[in-house]
């Protein structure tokens, strides 16, 4: 679990709370038809129950009607919700992982320019940044060593460099871009298929409790 961790858990919220209203409204439909049809009309019955009966019938043109209107605009209001939620997430992940001047750490950038570093020694840098939370010089450590893959003349000297550098060109929190967007995605199906909701913390609660 990292520090972006509210924003999955707003998701899943947001989701959480369109299902209940959802079924909710569902079922009040279902409950005015059982109550329709416990008194459906009949010419020349007593007032009574002709009284019931409008009232049931009544009753079941606002269910269906709140259902309907449920159905075509709820899932679409809180997907701006959410829209507005990623573009915060995608603010933070900006100010967490952009370049920093003074996370460069001179004497590092020293031996990275000397070009006397192998692929090992790039990998143990990296896992060290990795490691302070030092993006910068991940990202600086990753590049100069995709660098050096073009420079040397051994085919296996240049994959290792460039092994080692795909581990470090991911440090720019794509990973939870992609996480939160697999769940927006997966909220978006269960409109499409609403029977899928019910698998909805199967699907989402690994990527939720690992965000």
């Amino acid at each position: 679990m990292s520090k972006f961790n509210n924003y999955a858990k707003k998701l899943n919220e947001i989701a959480n709370a369109t299902f209940t209203e959802y079924r909710a409204k569902s079922d009040a439909v279902k409950s005015a038809e059982s109550k329709y049809n416990a008194y459906p009309w009949r010419d020349g019955a007593d007032p009574t129950y002709l009284a019931k009966s409008a009232r049931a019938r009544a009753d079941l043109a606002e269910a269906k009607a709140q259902f309907e209107h449920c159905r075509r605009h709820l899932f679409e209001e809180q997907r701006r919700d959410i829209a507005v939620i990623r573009a915060e997430l995608v603010e933070a992940l900006g100010k967490e992982y952009a370049a920093d001047p003074k996370a460069v750490d001179a004497n590092t950038l020293a031996l990275m320019n000397s070009g006397i570093m192998t692929a090992d020694e790039y990998s143990r840098l990296i896992d060290s940044a990795i490691a302070s939370g030092n993006f910068t010089m991940t990202r600086l450590l990753a590049k100069s060593a995709a660098d050096m893959a073009e420079k040397v003349t051994d085919s296996d000297v240049a994959r290792s460099y460039r092994l080692v550098s795909h581990r470090g060109k991911g440090m720019d929190g794509r990973e939870y871009l992609q996480a939160f967007d697999f769940l927006a995605d997966t909220f978006n199906r269960c409109e499409r298929n609403f029977a899928l909701t019910g698998k909805w913390d199967e699907l989402t609660s690994p990527v939720v409790d690992s965000f």
